[in-house]
């Protein structure tokens, strides 16, 4: 009896799912700031808006919100580039507003090319990438959320925009929560263990 509590108490430690933190961009100034204690500098930004006050927490954002953090609003037209310190993984776009139209005259579709793979995890409804490319239609403004593949040591985006209407970003780096992590691993190492206990236990019954 004391074994099969054993056994399930591990399988529960390994089946739980492993918690996200999200840890956003802590912003300076439109030209640096820092992610997870990562420095980074900008260049391209116009400096026509500025740093502002933004939640992402529709549904756009998925199960990673973020809520009153600093975003930079910038220029639609605006061709940047982030430099970070070392490389980040996990690295992850929060847009939002982004532009197909500018105020209410149309002007779409926008192109959007950057210069890293990604994938569209939450938002950007019914945009489908082609390659590191996506267009914007220019009926709507565009939430979501943007996850760059591999280490990233750089990011650059530009726009087809013609004007500086404004729109939102800021970044953000998700890993697991300590406690979840430490969790999962302390189920796997127990049922390793476990298994080879079991493998030696058989293997003597049969000598």
């Amino acid at each position: 009896m004391r074994r099969l509590t054993v056994l399930f108490a591990l399988l529960v430690s390994v089946a739980t799912p492993v918690v996200a933190q999200v840890t956003p961009a802590v912003w300076s100034s439109v030209k640096n700031g820092s992610l997870a204690g990562v420095s980074f500098t900008t260049t391209g930004f116009s400096s026509f808006f500025g740093l502002s006050s933004a939640s992402f927490l529709d549904v756009d954002y998925g199960a990673n919100p973020l809520t009153n953090v600093t975003a930079l609003q910038y220029g639609w037209q605006d061709n940047w580039t982030v430099s970070f310190a070392s490389p980040i993984t996990n690295l992850r776009l929060y847009a939002q507003s982004w532009r197909g139209i500018y105020f209410s005259t149309g002007n779409g579709p926008t192109t959007y090319t950057l210069s890293q793979p990604f994938t569209i995890l939450s938002g950007f409804t019914g945009i489908s990438p082609f390659g590191n490319v996506f267009s914007l239609p220019g009926n709507a403004f565009f939430n979501g959320v943007i996850e760059f593949s591999g280490a990233v040591s750089s990011i650059s985006v530009t726009s087809d925009g013609t004007n500086v209407g404004g729109q939102l970003l800021t970044f953000a780096l998700t890993v697991p929560e300590p406690e979840s992590a430490v969790l999962f691993a302390i189920g796997l190492v127990g049922l390793t263990l476990l298994a080879r206990h079991r493998c030696l236990a058989f293997g003597r019954s049969r000598s």
